[in-house]
């Protein structure tokens, strides 16, 4: 029901208008989003790659100057060709099929479950083999291990409160 009712929530609402927009439209322009994280599923960063890596080894080639960099800037832009981009289409397509098939592994095979026995005994199995015996720092944890105290009841307590609580278990002084 409630996958219903956000699906028809969705539909239905207005599409989103961001001023950034409206401001580009007035001026002629159209804004391109890109996805927020993975730049290498984008595919305009391997033509900027090819792009800065040609300019980068030819701008010194006739001397300084603002002229020659737009010279050099042009040529750039003529060694960009459609089948240029094509294999950056190819190689995005690649990149984006490559992350996926491990993601895919990954969430199925490669995570092992996560087993947590909370027996009476758990302190004991937890220290067994070490020297020093209980930690400063894992204390607290093996304390509600042993005692089997609701964590999630002493979470949702706000901090100065959990504090007093535990003082009152004699935890902390």
């Amino acid at each position: 029901m409630k996958y219903h009712f956000l699906n028809l929530t969705q539909r239905n609402a207005p599409p989103k208008q961001y001023a950034v927009d409206i401001l580009a439209e007035k001026y002629g322009h159209s804004v391109v989003r890109l996805p927020l994280y993975h730049c290498l599923f984008n595919l305009i960063e391997p033509v900027c790659g090819i792009a800065k890596t040609y300019y980068n080894k030819h701008i010194c080639r006739d001397g300084g100057g603002m002229a020659k960099a737009v010279v050099v800037w042009k040529e750039v832009l003529e060694q960009i060709t459609p089948a240029t981009w094509q294999n950056c289409i190819s190689y995005t397509e690649r990149m984006i099929m490559e992350w996926w098939k491990r993601e895919v592994r990954f969430e199925r095979e490669d995570v092992r479950p996560l087993i947590i026995h909370l027996q009476d005994d758990s302190y004991k199995d937890i220290h067994k083999h070490t020297r020093e015996g209980p930690s400063k720092k894992n204390s607290l944890i093996d304390y509600f291990l042993i005692k089997k105290i609701n964590w999630k009841m002493v979470k949702d307590v706000k901090f100065q409160e959990k504090q007093k609580y535990l003082m009152k278990l004699d935890l902390i002084k």
